[in-house]
């Protein structure tokens, strides 16, 4: 059979092009006849393709070919239209073998030669059967046609010798954008679907080499018998019985041999695989002598029996069995005895013996090789102790560039473990929709870096370490030979080497991306990985040259000396090259017992994290103009203000060290990066101080005789933190400040409009604002008709949303006063997007919060979503509020807030459930688009702020400050304002109604509804966004006409001085009634302008404004529900999980709104009752008490006193020292003012007796509640100076500012003092922060010691008897006993 495999040189395809155009077959077969049997010959039987081809050249070929013909007008038409697509076929074809860069591998057959072929061949093997499992692909077929056309053999995997069936149905690929063979174009194509079929079993295998023979006949490369002959005396070897002590050749082996023989048959046919002119086939002979090929047949040689380990039992559960482990540092053995799971009891000595140890520990240390102690808690189930910066913390990339205050940075993963240390968004990006969400989020302008660890299991050279592990030896993948994963792969290691290849395709493709779009990355893999062999990372190389950076994973930590690279283009990260030193011990790699050493190297060391993050942070820095800074003025700081709200994540006050320096050494040190010098090191001209940081050790050349770098010699750079002086760390305090000062939550529209009231003649004021309203109630009226028209072009329910709301009115008031969001009057016209991205404009600080779904993938999945959601929406179990909710949906629909939808229209969009929440007695609705996953599918590109009751104190605090500046009366009068319905004021666009579907239980026939929503639904992620600009946009318009107002959502707070107040109510109103927007006018924010402001739970108190104070307390109304809701868990003795997330919940917005924490210990509580519930939720002694502690804070509480000097600060430093042998200890406290002076200090001994009432009987050390007690001391000591200030606290004992922060300790003595603590902040109302302070620069150490410093002075000094009263007046209610 001729070798004719593409269009123009196939008589098949001639033939039915000829027929399909309507040639008459007399005329066909005269062609043949002729000589012109291809489309090919046609188009040179005329002249040559490019040049006219007449009608006369036409007849003379016609002529020519059938003289005695009768030409029509219509031959001659169908002739000349064939001629020219077989002009245009040859050029097409010629352009594509000149092209360099085309793959002639990828050449499809033509359909017509196909089924000529298959036709041919059935006639030729009658009595075989080609249907069902026998009949080819015709992938199968174009695979073959493309070696043709290369002339070259390729091994043709037996997996993807796939049926035609499973061909015809497998889903459509989907398009792809992929770069044109210039690189420089964009193209859409089919992305390639590899499809396989299985090979696992005998019978599989056979049919697979018989589908691959019956290819390769038909395309005439090799004679079906001859290819059956050698497919035959393969399986002939599997079945021959293997001599003694050996085994069988398995189906692995055939796989081997069978790719074998086709390099060997490659090898062989370097001249070509085309059939010759004379008809042999040159691949006949050489599969007939394969089985005389000993590089071939030794794959199916009968390998010998090995000696069978059984095999390790996977540790599914938290069963424990018995191991012994080693100490890093001092080998001895050790055990642990466990009890059920995970709680464990002490044993009987420190040493010998054996006991059942949990799986999570087993190969683990009880110590670093710098002999820290391990917490086993957090290996385990993860521990809430661990401090930033312990050695139980487990390091992570992410989490750094956000301790960094990159805040915006998230982890993305298939699969999110539990306790991760950063948010990680868990999306599969080896699907198509997973691959477009990641470039939607690369593609955000704030995008910085983005980095890639991609999993190396398949492509680890660890595969070919021989561990004499006999048939549990993991067998290698991919090779040099194979990178992309070994041909004769079957079963599961054949499907992860595809999903594998997968991740290495699309993580390829979206680093282009990024560097085509100016983004920084980097992507991380083992130095010897068989990845960057693949062709996969080849493709990138084509379009960039990436830096590589090697480095040691133990010197920054590591437990084993694991050689990784990363690819980048940041060339900070070269910092990061380091090679083992061999100064410190490594663990073992191999098998442990609980899998494979290289699975536990996988997380990166926590200095490494440190070292990377801050190199990445360097880099993007002078992209976006950042400072680094530990704590960066970073967008969310006004909102992090908004709670004066401080845990242990809160950003780091300071770094430990000044400033960063080098030093080298010619030898290689004997300290690794992250490790603190306790002296200092002087070595090889080089001097590293004491309390030194190591942040870097790398390694360089060293230049020797003139600058000649020698090839050996190397030299250690190593880049150290140099560590404060206690006059630089005061300094560098004093410059920055309180992190989160309660002036800082004013933005400067409000502080404007504070120094307008002070400065400005109240006349000036109204007169301007009455100008103002006149001139755009003028306006108003003016554009009354085009206002009209605009809503009647409106759809029915947005023209009865919008209805008043005065639109083009708005438009040109915020042209004319340059809105910095002129964007948000569309927004408002057309409605907003619950889907997509929600952004802020220019009004709400910039962050990002990623989409983990995609908008289609929304879609797809509707139909079962939406089955799901309609069939779990039922009755609540109160027949009263689902009543209650039916009315409040019914009287919805009568507004045109919502409409009732046929279940028809239900599966072309998204279906949400709706649910009652019971608040103060009042039914609320609430609909879950968290559960319908619309919220899923927003990327959010901007943070939610809101002015909580801090920024209200901060308005009225700054107004009295200034007014005692100009010695004006600072009285002030106030009221809040309440707009009514807010969300339901605002549309939903028309493009996002299909996802704004609710379920409705319909209590009255017991079913469920269905309703289209119109109005922004209060549940959406979007909708909070959207209705934030246009509220905040309302209170920019208040700050310009002088008004002070603060925006919580839809509460506004107004405040005026008692001359303006009444001006100032009116002006407000009438902004609301101009712009279109309804508000409250009864109820208990209705009130005209007073003394007393009810907003947000709190009561403000302006009584006192003429003599600069404000109170703030709780409302009787909440104090009540509080109260209430503990009484009835009291009288119980019982709390249901809903009932303790519930009182948590408004604890902590209760605590926020005043600024305590004393509440802390009850919410850690209430937070351990809702992780783990008691058996049926039964208080334990522990929870009630804290619970009566809270209940009496709540009703006897003094309300919050807010004076106009609040805004100053005081620097408190504190300190203490324990002597374990004399057990007796010390104190020291200095207090500075934001000028740097020393206001004053405190320092005394701690006697043996007083440190004991702390401890209890078995107790070594009281360290702990010493660093803490002192903090309450100097709280007490200077209570009169500190008294509603901002206090910055110093402490050097990072356990003790972790446990003040928590607010609660197992230890009885540090419980009673962290929480007496909080109540002298209340006390005070003092707004702390509590900052770590390394110890070496820590002021207060020097008076704990009794030791003499000259920055304090005697004359600073607190009298012993008054500092010995306090400690025994505070140290009364904490003993121990």
């Amino acid at each position: 059979m001729a070798a004719a495999t593409n269009l123009t040189e196939s008589t098949a395809a001639f033939e039915k092009q000829a027929a399909n155009l309507g040639l008459e077959d007399g005329w066909i077969q005269a062609l043949k006849n002729a000589g012109v049997t291809t489309l090919g010959r046609l188009a040179f039987s005329c002249g040559q393709p490019g040049t006219p081809v007449t009608e006369q050249d036409v007849r003379n070929l016609m002529t020519a070919s059938d003289p005695g013909g009768r030409i029509t007008v219509g031959d001659l038409a169908t002739m000349r239209r064939l001629i020219f697509e077989a002009q245009t076929a040859v050029v097409a074809l010629a352009r594509s073998q000149a092209d360099p860069n085309a793959d002639p591998t990828l050449r499809k057959m033509p359909p017509a030669e196909r089924s000529s072929r298959i036709a041919n061949q059935r006639v030729r093997l009658q009595g075989l059967s080609m249907e069902g499992n026998m009949e080819v692909a015709h992938q199968v077929y174009d695979q073959l046609n493309g070696m043709m056309e290369a002339d070259t053999l390729k091994y043709l995997a037996l997996s993807k010798c796939i049926t035609r069936m499973q061909e015809i149905t497998s889903a459509k690929p989907p398009k792809e954008l992929k770069l044109d063979t210039s690189g420089t174009g964009i193209t859409v194509k089919d992305s390639i679907t590899e499809q396989q079929c299985s090979t696992g079993t005998e019978l599989d295998l056979l049919e697979a080499m018989t589908r691959r023979s019956l290819a390769f006949d038909a395309m005439g490369l090799v004679d079906f018998h001859i290819f059956q002959k050698w497919i035959q005396y393969l399986f002939n070897l599997m079945r021959q019985p293997p001599p003694p002590n050996f085994k069988a050749p398995t189906l692995t082996q055939l796989l081997r041999a069978d790719c074998q023989a086709f390099v060997r048959l490659q090898e062989l046919s370097r001249d070509g695989i085309k059939p010759h002119a004379d008809g042999t086939r040159p691949l006949d002979a050489l599969i007939d002598n394969l089985p005389k090929d000993h590089t071939v047949v030794y794959y199916m040689l009968p390998t010998a029996q090995e000696k069978t380990h059984p095999k390790p039992a996977k540790p599914a559960t938290q069963k424990t069995e018995t191991a012994s482990w080693k100490n890093w540092s001092n080998e001895k053995s050790s055990s642990w005895k466990s009890a059920k799971q995970t709680q464990w009891k002490k044993g009987s000595g420190k040493t010998g013996g054996s006991g059942k140890l949990p799986y999570q520990l087993k190969n683990c240390a009880s110590a670093t090789p710098e002999g820290k102690r391990l917490c086993f808690a957090y290996n385990i189930d993860g521990c809430d102790k661990a401090a930033a910066g312990d050695s139980r913390e487990k390091g992570g990339l992410t989490a750094q560039l956000r301790a960094l205050g990159l805040t915006s940075s998230y982890g993305v993963d298939r699969v999110v473990k539990p306790r991760s240390k950063c948010p990680i968004v868990k999306v599969d990006l080896t699907t198509p929709h997973g691959e477009a969400l990641a470039k939607s989020w690369l593609s955000n302008p704030l995008c910085a870096y983005a980095h890639w660890g991609i999993p190396c299991g398949t492509a680890s050279r660890a595969r070919e370490i021989d561990l004499n592990d006999g048939e549990y030896q993991p067998q290698p993948l991919r090779n040099d030979a194979y990178p992309e994963g070994l041909p004769w792969l079957t079963g599961d290691d054949a499907e992860r080497v595809r999903l594998a290849n997968k991740v290495y395709e699309v993580c390829c493709r979206l680093i282009l991306f990024c560097h085509f779009n100016n983004i920084r990355w980097s992507l991380e893999q083992p130095e010897r990985s068989i990845f960057w062999l693949t062709k996969f990372w080849r493709m990138v190389l084509q379009h960039l040259t990436p830096i590589y950076v090697v480095f040691s994973a133990c010197m920054y930590g590591g437990s084993r000396p694991n050689r990784t690279a990363i690819a980048t283009d940041i060339k900070e990260l070269q910092e990061l090259a380091c090679d083992c030193t061999g100064n410190h011990k490594h663990l073992p790699w191999g098998r442990t017992k609980t899998g494979f050493a290289t699975a536990a190297e996988v997380e990166y060391p926590l200095e490494l994290c440190k070292a990377w993050a801050a190199a990445v942070f360097r880099s993007i820095s002078k992209q976006f103009d950042l400072e680094l800074s530990v704590l960066p003025a970073h967008p969310d700081k006004k909102a992090r203000a908004s709670t004066v709200k401080q845990t242990r994540k809160s950003l780091a006050f300071m770094q430990d060290y000044s400033h960063v320096e080098t030093a080298r050494f010619q030898r290689a040190p004997k300290f690794r990066v992250g490790s603190k010098l306790p002296a200092t090191l002087g070595a090889d001209d080089a001097t590293l101080p004491a309390y030194a940081r190591i942040l870097r050790i790398s390694q360089i050349p060293s230049h020797q005789d003139g600058g000649k770098s020698s090839e050996k010699a190397t030299m250690f750079e190593v880049a150290f933190g140099v560590p404060w002086s206690e006059e630089a760390f005061i300094k560098e305090a004093l410059l920055r400040g309180h992190p989160v000062h309660l002036f800082e939550s004013l933005h400067s529209n409000l502080s404007n409009a504070i120094r307008s009231n002070v400065n400005e003649k109240p006349e000036k004021i109204v007169t301007d604002r009455a100008a103002w309203f006149k001139k755009w109630t003028r306006r108003a009226l003016e554009l009354r008709k085009q206002e009209a028209d605009l809503h009647k072009k409106m759809p029915s329910h947005r023209r009865q949303i919008l209805e008043g709301k005065r639109i083009l009115l708005l438009r040109e008031i915020i042209e004319d006063m340059n809105y910095p969001d002129p964007g948000i009057v569309d927004l408002i016209e057309k409605g907003f997007d619950l889907v997509g991205e929600a952004g802020g404009g220019l009004v709400l600080p910039r962050d990002f919060e990623p989409a983990t779904m995609s908008i289609q993938d929304l879609a797809d999945h509707a139909k079962s979503s939406n089955e799901a959601i309609f069939h779990s929406t039922k009755s609540s179990g109160d027949s009263e509020v689902d009543e209650e909710l039916w009315k409040k949906t019914c009287k919805e629909v009568e507004k045109g807030w919502l409409s009732r939808l046929p279940l028809s229209e239900v599966p072309h969009g998204r279906l949400s459930r709706r649910f009652a929440v019971v608040q103060g007695g009042k039914v609320r609705p609430i609909d879950n688009y968290s559960e319908s996953q619309v919220n899923d599918a927003v990327n959010v590109t901007s943070k939610c702020t809101v002015d909580g009751t801090d920024c209200i104190a901060a308005m009225i605090a700054e107004y009295m400050r200034l007014c005692e500046v100009k010695s004006v009366n600072p009285e002030l009068l106030g009221r809040s304002f309440d707009l009514k319905s807010a969300y339901r004021q605002l549309a939903v666009s028309d493009s996002s109604l299909k996802w704004a579907r609710l379920a409705v239980y319909n209590p009255s026939l017991k079913i469920t509804e269905v309703f289209q929503q119109h109005s922004l639904p209060f549940g959406a992620k979007a909708s909070v966004i959207g209705f934030l600009r246009c509220a905040r946009l309302i209170q920019w318009l208040a700050h310009s006409l002088s008004i002070m107002v603060t925006c919580y959502f839809d509460d506004y707070v107004c405040v005026a001085p008692s001359n303006l107040a009444r001006n100032t109510d009116q002006s407000f109103c009438l902004l609301l009634d101009l712009l279109g927007w309804r508000y409250g006018v009864s109820g208990e924010k209705s009130d005209s302008m007073s003394h007393e402001i009810s907003a947000l739970g709190v009561m403000v108190d302006l009584s006192e404004t003429s003599e600069g104070r404000v109170m703030v307390r709780n409302t009787e109304k909440r104090k009540h529900d509080l109260s209430n809701q503990i009484d009835r868990a009291l009288s119980s003795r019982r709390l249901t999980t809903h009932e303790a997330t519930s009182l948590k919940g408004r604890l902590g917005f209760a605590e926020g709104q005043l600024f305590g924490r004393a509440t802390k210990r009850l919410i850690n509580v209430l937070g351990q009752h809702v992780l783990r519930p008691p058996k049926r939720g039964v208080l334990s002694d522990e929870t009630v008490s804290a619970m009566l502690q809270v209940k009496g804070r709540l009703l006897n509480a003094q309300p919050r006193l807010v004076k106009a000097d609040v805004g100053d600060v005081f620097f408190l430093f504190t300190d203490a020292c324990f002597d374990c042998e004399a057990k007796e200890g010390g104190v020291g406290g200095v207090l500075i003012d934001q000028t740097g002076c020393v206001v004053s200090w405190f320092g005394g001994e701690a006697s043996r007796d007083f440190c004991e009432s702390f401890m209890a009987e078995d107790q070594e050390q009281a360290i702990g509640e010493l660093e803490a007690f002192v903090v309450l001391v100097a709280f007490r000591v200077w209570q009169d100076l500190v008294r509603s200030k901002h206090l910055l606290c110093f402490i050097d004992n990072e356990a003790a500012r972790y446990l003040i922060l928590k607010g609660y300790s197992k230890n009885p003595v540090l419980c009673n003092i962290v929480h007496h603590l909080a109540k002298v902040e209340e006390e005070l109302f003092v707004l702390p922060w509590y900052a770590r302070v390394p110890s070496e620069c820590n002021i207060a150490d020097p008076p704990s010691r009794s030791v003499p410093h000259e920055l304090l002075p005697e004359t600073s000094r607190v009298p012993m008897p008054d500092l010995r009263s306090v400690l025994d007046e505070a140290s009364k209610p904490l003993s121990a006993s």
